[in-house]
């Protein structure tokens, strides 16, 4: 049977020194918020949703298109606007134009 060794005096500095830097917020009881959504984008799927805001469409409507969860695209959209890649427009998220038209 393989005992794991125990962390070395250097080891353990280097872990502290990992958290102290990445580890901002201290919790103890954690969920993942929405864990069950994807936030996975093919870069084809993204240009998609920046033509697909540019032209008007909705939130609902993009994930219409795209058969995703709306807030899988919200959650894009508001990405890509921090990233300065789509703009803001007429409409917001409800966009000025119908899927139909």
């Amino acid at each position: 049977m393989n005992i794991p060794a125990l962390p070395t005096k250097q080891q353990k500095r280097a872990a502290t020194k990992l958290e102290q830097t990445y580890m901002i917020h201290r919790r103890r009881n954690t969920i993942t918020a929405c864990e069950d959504l994807d936030f996975h984008w093919d870069l084809r799927e993204v240009q998609l949703v920046r033509d697909y805001w540019k032209q008007g469409l909705s939130v609902v409507d993009i994930a219409k298109k795209m058969n995703r969860l709306q807030e899988e695209v919200l959650i894009l959209i508001i990405d890509q606007s921090r990233r300065r890649n789509i703009s803001p427009r007429k409409g917001g998220a409800l966009g000025w134009k119908d899927l139909e038209s």
